[in-house]
């Protein structure tokens, strides 16, 4: 089809050159030994086309013969069709371009993003959160009508690739392989599933969380590859039966797991411990006194980098150490997390980036 399109096209360019050549020969043939020409060699023809065609009009070429103007005429009238033809053409091309671009077809160049696959109020909620964090997101949907929605929702902090939701090319635009995450939010299941497997296939490092319906289906997905599974009913129906007997607990719950859009609104964050990090070193318990003291901020846990992967341990106390490579798990407001992102050198979250496997 694309071959068809461009030999026809070959076609009527080289129909009008030709024809373009002939209008110019026969102009210097019946000008060139006319009394008072100024059109007497092949070049002056064409410096005459030129300048009717561009509308620029000198005057210092023009026909003097009732032959020549009669052509003119005609190359005037097919000036104006070329220029219409190549301002039609430019255009086009100028709205081609643009419409590729607002599909994501020319890819993404974000690092230390999350990929969300699949689009719908569920996943909204999700980019808000995130978008909310401060986080750059790459959202992938095969419904065209979402594009221009989530454009207008998230701007430029949001990159949208308009595709096969499967497709490695596809991941590949939303330059899967900077990211730090990927999650599966599709209608089902069994979809997911399979969306997990096929990723597996070609991005074995990527970190995949998934939201399961079934909870019996866990251990399959952490078979196939899931980094992370967020179980449905385990999650709403604890949050339940603590809003209950224990509303307080649900309620200071809900908000820490809520990114908050004030400053002044407790949340809990994740900072990386790099090296010059002034926890570094420190046993938890002088690590949880030194963040009350001068961030008025609590160490809730620490993600211990083990072989294999990272560790989670919960109220850590003084067998544990600080080291390079652990994730703080703290509560503090909006205004000192900023504090202390500028005194550990990083911003919250965890930026595992995926291999190239």
């Amino acid at each position: 089809m694309m071959n068809n399109k461009t030999s026809r096209a070959a076609i009527k360019i080289g129909g009008t050159f030709i024809l373009f050549l002939i209008l110019l020969a026969t102009i210097r043939y019946v000008e060139k030994d006319a009394e008072g020409s100024s059109i007497k060699t092949f070049f002056d023809a064409f410096w005459y086309s030129i300048v009717t065609l561009t509308t620029v009009g000198y005057g210092d070429s023009y026909p003097v013969t009732k032959t020549g103007k009669i052509i003119s005429l005609v190359l005037i009238l097919f000036s104006l069709g070329v220029l219409s033809y190549v301002i039609g053409q430019i255009s086009s091309k100028i709205q081609g371009y643009m419409e590729k671009k607002k599909l994501g077809l020319f890819g993404t160049h974000f690092e230390n993003h999350v990929i969300l696959v699949g689009w719908d109020g569920f996943g909204k909620l999700i980019a808000d959160e995130i978008i909310r964090a401060d986080k750059k997101m790459a959202i992938i949907t095969d419904n065209r009508d979402d594009v221009e929605l989530i454009n207008e929702l998230y701007g430029g902090n949001v990159f949208v690739y308009f595709g096969e939701l499967s497709s490695t090319e596809t991941l590949e635009k939303t330059n899967i392989t900077k990211s730090v995450s990927l999650f599966i939010n599709l209608p089902d299941d069994s979809k997911s599933l399979v969306y997990l497997i096929n990723l597996r296939k070609n991005f074995k490092g990527v970190n995949v969380v998934v939201y399961l319906s079934n909870t019996e289906l866990k251990e399959t997905f952490y078979s196939a590859g899931a980094t992370y599974i967020i179980p449905e009913k385990d999650i709403s129906s604890k949050l339940i039966a603590s809003f209950v007997f224990e509303p307080d607990v649900a309620k200071y719950t809900e908000d820490l797991i809520t990114t908050s859009a004030s400053k002044d609104a407790y949340d809990m964050f994740e900072f990386k411990v790099n090296e010059g990090n002034p926890l570094c070193g420190k046993n938890c318990m002088d690590a949880f006194i030194s963040l009350k003291k001068d961030n008025n901020s609590i160490l809730l846990g620490i993600s211990k980098k083990r072989e294999g992967g990272y560790t989670l341990v919960k109220n850590p106390g003084e067998n544990e150490t600080v080291e390079k490579g652990d994730y703080l798990i703290i509560v503090s407001d909006g205004n000192t997390k900023k504090q202390i992102e500028k005194q550990f050198e990083v911003k919250e979250g965890r930026m595992l980036r995926i291999g190239p496997g």
